[in-house]
């Protein structure tokens, strides 16, 4: 147990400085979650003693993450991932499974289309580093049948996606406190405006639609992983007994 929550220690560390990183500069350092991933490593190795073939292609993920994004080899590389871990989970489902999830996230890092390159980085940092729920609670431990099938992975992803719904209110003021009215864009959006991009480049994304140029608020993804993970070593699959 000692090593367990030096490893969730690590882990919580980590995402805070990603977290803080986030929020001042909407930007994520891309090395910042190999100690975490070093430390999965040695956890899994010392304690979970999975097959090779978990380390082999869960490093490769990881590593290949470190690629531009927009590169045609990009999806490329996680299609090939996916085969191969839907192959491996008739090998040791979980651990198949779990690298089924970690593809998954990989492959929704193409073009920072849902994730930023520091979120998969965490994502598949956590992913690999825990695969089942810990029992740390009275409420996780009632799931140790589905823990020992559906990877932790699973719940992190469910409970990072509850977590963001927090941001969709938070959107909707900053839009409206940067002077956003009703039909001049979205709740979501604001019309371009060059000089406020200018001073806070960093913290909006630029989209077109219709001939038109839109800016809206990079969301510090890295907040709902966070959360998401906090979420998930607590409650687990709580979203199941409701």
């Amino acid at each position: 147990m000692l090593q367990l929550i030096l490893l969730i220690l690590v882990a919580v560390a980590v995402l805070l400085a990603g977290s803080v990183t986030d929020v001042m500069r909407r930007t994520v350092s891309s090395y910042l979650f190999i100690p975490l991933f070093a430390a999965g490593i040695v956890f899994l190795a010392l304690y979970i003693n999975p097959p090779y073939w978990f380390y082999l292609v869960g490093i490769l993920i990881f590593v290949a993450s470190f690629m531009k994004t927009d590169l045609v080899i990009y999806p490329v590389a996680g299609v090939i991932f996916l085969v191969i871990s839907l192959f491996l989970a008739f090998q040791v489902f979980i651990f198949g499974f779990d690298l089924l999830v970690m593809s998954a996230i990989f492959l929704m890092g193409f073009q920072e289309r849902f994730f930023g390159i520091g979120d998969i980085k965490a994502l598949i940092a956590i992913s690999f580093s825990f695969i089942t729920i810990p029992m740390l609670t009275p409420l996780t431990s009632r799931q140790r049948v589905i823990s020992s099938f559906v990877p932790f992975s699973m719940a992190l992803l469910i409970n990072v996606a509850i977590f963001s719904i927090v941001f969709v209110p938070y959107m909707v003021y900053l839009n409206k406190k940067a002077g956003n009215k009703p039909g001049n864009s979205s709740i979501f959006a604001l019309r371009y405006n060059q000089e406020m991009y200018e001073k806070n480049s960093r913290k909006f994304s630029i989209h077109e639609y219709r001939g038109k140029k839109y800016m809206q608020y990079r969301t510090p993804f890295m907040i709902s992983i966070t959360g998401g993970f906090i979420l998930t070593l607590l409650l687990g699959f709580w979203i199941m007994f409701l």
